[in-house]
């Protein structure tokens, strides 16, 4: 970590344990940006978790996510092999949930890709 009034490099903390065990939060957003934040996700739900014309397509994915949560947890090997050794360390809820929430990053990433590129 470096400190801003000297630039001084010094090691806080020696392991991930110690940062978890930390009271208190050592990054956040400026106030400028929790606010934002807050505003994007006002819209966010305002537009895709509350539409009416989305609801179908809502309610298709809680389906999948379910279901794909359902055959992981049973089937942890049938994930990629970097989550299935991920899931030997930790908690196997966290790990799959981890794992669908990447997927669905990528999908949506791939698909906000096409439509700017207008594929």
């Amino acid at each position: 970590m470096q400190t801003r009034a000297t630039g001084e490099s010094r090691l806080l903390w020696h392991s991930v344990e110690e940062v978890r065990r930390h009271p208190e939060r050592l990054a956040a957003f400026s106030p400028r940006l929790k606010g934002e934040r807050r505003q994007l996700k006002s819209f966010s739900t305002r537009i895709f978790t509350n539409s009416p014309a989305l609801s179908a397509e809502k309610e298709d994915a809680e389906r999948i996510t379910g279901e794909l949560f359902a055959h992981w947890m049973k089937n942890p090997a049938t994930c990629r092999a970097t989550t299935a050794r991920k899931a030997a360390q930790e908690p196997l809820p966290r790990v799959i949930c981890d794992y669908i929430a990447a997927d669905d990053l990528i999908r949506l990433f791939i698909s906000s890709m096409r439509s700017i590129c207008g594929e």
